[in-house]
């Protein structure tokens, strides 16, 4: 039966990581995906020795699975942080036809393009603070996607964004990184928050 243990877990001072890989089966899907994530192992070792010591960073896994889907979604994040919600990775492995699918397939699925998205993504940024919304889109990026067993989605997005022409000198705090989610069943988008997942 396909599943998932844990395949790396470790704290150190106030770092922590707990991944998981996938379980049941083999064959090169899994294989490349356990890989990828045994390459996350790495990226958390590697963070580890660059923190300073007031810094630590978390990576955490959190696996879901359906009779057609098994979605993980690995967050990391370093702290301490303002108004930043830290990366994403995420993983779909498609359990009747043993095989990964990718993000570019998920928005093709959905009859959607990232152009597309962002379009409808600026919509919803500039409406946030109505007319107090000085800031603005420098770049966006369709960074995961997890899928549902209707066929639905999420979508986690990467937004780099900074201070727009209009903004007030007391407000200005220049180039900012935040993670979006777009939820497809319900055509909403949110700030992104890893208990959701």
């Amino acid at each position: 039966t396909i599943g998932w243990e844990t395949a790396y877990q470790n704290t150190n001072g106030q770092s922590s990581a707990l991944l998981v890989k996938i379980t049941g089966d083999s064959n090169p899907a899994i294989n490349a995906i356990n890989g990828e994530i045994d390459e996350i192992r790495r990226d958390y070792e590697e963070d580890l020795q660059e923190l300073d010591d007031y810094s630590w960073v978390e990576y955490t896994a959190s696996p879901s699975s359906g009779e057609r889907f098994m979605n993980i979604v690995v967050h990391n994040i370093t702290y301490p942080t303002y108004a930043y919600q830290g990366e994403v990775q995420t993983f779909i492995y498609d359990i009747e036809n043993e095989r990964q699918i990718s993000e570019d397939e998920v928005l093709r699925q959905l009859n959607l393009s990232e152009d597309a998205l962002q379009q409808m993504f600026t919509g919803y940024y500039n409406s946030l603070y109505g007319n107090n919304q000085y800031r603005i889109i420098d770049d966006f990026e369709v960074e995961g996607a997890i899928l549902s067993e209707d066929g639905s989605a999420t979508l986690f997005l990467q937004v780099e964004t900074e201070d727009g022409p209009n903004m007030p000198m007391e407000y200005i705090t220049g180039i900012s990184n935040e993670l979006y989610v777009y939820d497809s069943a319900n055509d909403a988008f949110s700030v992104f928050n890893f208990s959701n997942f």
